[in-house]
């Protein structure tokens, strides 16, 4: 009988701290505010246009080394002649991504990618609890056209 009670209790311990489902995560008031204000302020860039190919996507494998419970990304897809411009304010596009992060419990990472081209900024939140950029994966001598290449966490590929 005890066997039972113990196993019951841990089945019920381990449903209570599984983290929120990433859609129950994405789909929170304070995750879709965050989501729309960063828009918003996107776009009051003039001659800047979010599209509507943002949206978020899964970490996946391509990070192994990434936090477990945070496996999700939000990536913009910005068009327009103010795009160089956004790229130019890191510390703009660092407090976008920290908004999100914060309120999307789930997110660990925002892209902001220009149309149509492979530019791209990462942020994302690192384990000391920063959020920062991630840098070029190509500055540390790594070779984006070799197979099954993992990068760690805090490296893209940059090269185009």
């Amino acid at each position: 009988m005890y066997r039972y009670l113990i196993a019951g209790c841990t089945l019920i311990a381990s449903f209570l701290l599984m983290p929120v489902s990433s859609t129950e995560a994405q789909r929170s008031p304070e995750c879709q505010r965050a989501i729309q204000s960063s828009i918003y302020s996107l776009q009051n860039t003039p001659d800047l246009q979010v599209t509507n190919e943002s949206r978020f996507r899964s970490i996946g494998l391509s990070y192994p080394d990434r936090d477990a419970h945070r496996t999700w990304g939000y990536v913009f897809v910005m068009e327009g002649r103010s795009v160089s411009k956004i790229f130019n304010s890191p510390q703009l596009l660092i407090n976008l991504a920290e908004h999100i992060i914060s309120d999307c419990g789930n997110v660990a990472k925002v892209t902001f990618a220009r149309s149509g081209s492979g530019e791209n900024l990462v942020i994302g939140l690192f384990t000391d609890g920063q959020v920062m950029p991630f840098q070029c994966a190509e500055d540390f001598g790594i070779d984006p056209y070799e197979n099954n290449t993992e990068l760690s966490w805090g490296m893209q590929f940059c090269s185009l």
